[in-house]
């Protein structure tokens, strides 16, 4: 209910607030003259895990164009995993927008404890819809201000450098296309590893020592679920169980479920329909143990979910199951995976950068990928899998 209400109100009160912003930015004039090199660069990207992954890319080669800046990030908290241990930041700001930082007097407080260590010269918005971070940029007077410009947001006058947003490449790219905007060099580059500690690496040990898994044992990640928000984007428990018996009978293949405890209900479902063993470690592994247990595994088999863009930037080849989203936005990031999709009449319904999220209550989609499909998806990425380590 909080994230719907944040969302209607950054649609039609943000919107009317980015246009009244623009009209005050042009009767002021504008601030004074950029640096030639910045010496500071604040990055916006609120959410998601997905999105975030995808960004890292673009903040990476904003690092390597400009090795003196001082170069922060800001978003959410719910992102935490994926971006704490980042050796491009110098810094991670959060901004708990429905936490403690809610509403007006939240809002304010981050502008002074953003202002109050420095000015910043560039804010850099990787938000594909949000005003939010349009408005909070424009309250930090930067020199420079460079976003999205997507029509109908009202929030393409509050930006200096307007890039123009492709719907038609992956979003990795999409957000390159930013960072290349403001000077740093397009890189031929695969998504950026999440960083863990040891004692991460530790708890996936001691996860797999009590499932008796070993490093030898052909280990496949299994990603059934997602929030409760994207319901939409589930596959039949049924057919899950039909091809994780199949893993295993036919490569001897070692199941381990991922995602939160929200997914237990889904995954349960699936394991009572399954004749084989399979380990269970969703609820159990931050996400950073989780990017620790990807690099450990084989493959992935994946819903479109968050969790499926930490394995490809693990380098685990991930076999992705796609429908209300398009996977040229947002399949897997990289060679070496595959994409299951079922394009329909109404593909893809799902366009966050246009505020469109599906209420589908028939997901055909979804339920037209057939189980025969993703066999074959699965069995070209393993036999794909066994001719590298013939070779190798």
């Amino acid at each position: 209910m909080k994230n719907k209400a944040f969302r209607l109100l950054d649609t039609y009160l943000g919107t009317i607030i980015c246009l009244l912003l623009t009209v005050l930015k042009k009767l002021r004039g504008g601030v004074p003259a950029g640096k030639a090199e910045p010496e500071s660069i604040l990055v916006m990207k609120l959410v998601a895990v997905g999105d975030l992954v995808a960004a890292l890319p673009a903040v990476r080669v904003l690092r390597r164009r400009y090795p003196e800046a001082h170069l922060a990030l800001l978003c959410t908290p719910r992102v935490r995993d994926i971006v704490e241990g980042n050796a491009d930041l110098d810094q991670i700001v959060y901004y708990d927008v429905l936490g403690e930082d809610a509403g007006v007097g939240g809002f304010f407080r981050l502008i002074r404890r953003l202002r109050s260590r420095r000015e910043w010269d560039w804010v850099v918005e990787l938000d594909q819809r949000y005003r939010l971070t349009s408005i909070l940029a424009y309250f930090l007077r930067p020199s420079v201000h460079a976003g999205f410009a997507i029509s109908g947001q009202g929030r393409q006058g509050l930006f200096d450098v307007k890039v123009p947003y492709r719907t038609d490449c992956h979003e990795v790219d999409s957000f390159l296309d930013v960072a290349e905007a403001m000077g740093a060099r397009r890189e031929d580059l695969e998504c950026v590893p999440i960083a863990y500690s040891e004692e991460d690496r530790r708890a996936v040990d001691e996860f797999l020592a009590r499932e008796r898994l070993s490093a030898s044992d052909f280990l496949v990640l299994i990603h059934p679920g997602t929030s409760g928000i994207a319901r939409e984007r589930e596959w039949p428990p049924a057919r899950f169980a039909e091809v994780a018996d199949w893993l295993v009978h036919r490569y001897g293949a070692r199941l381990i479920f991922t995602g939160s405890g929200e997914n237990m209900g889904v995954i349960s479902d699936i394991r009572t329909k399954m004749t084989t063993p399979s380990s269970v470690a969703a609820g159990e592994l931050s996400m950073k143990q989780f990017a620790a247990l990807a690099e450990r595994s084989r493959l992935m088999l994946s819903i479109d979910t968050g969790s499926l863009h930490v394995a490809a930037a693990m380098g685990t080849p991930v076999v992705a199951l796609f429908g209300p989203s398009t996977p040229v936005k947002w399949g897997p990031f990289g060679s070496g995976h595959k994409v299951v999709y079922k394009r329909i009449e109404c593909s893809p319904c799902a366009k966050p950068y246009m505020g469109r999220l599906p209420d589908c209550a028939n997901p055909r989609c979804m339920t037209q990928i057939g189980v025969e499909q993703v066999k074959a998806a699965l069995k070209e990425k393993i036999d794909a899998l066994q001719v590298e380590e013939r070779v190798e």
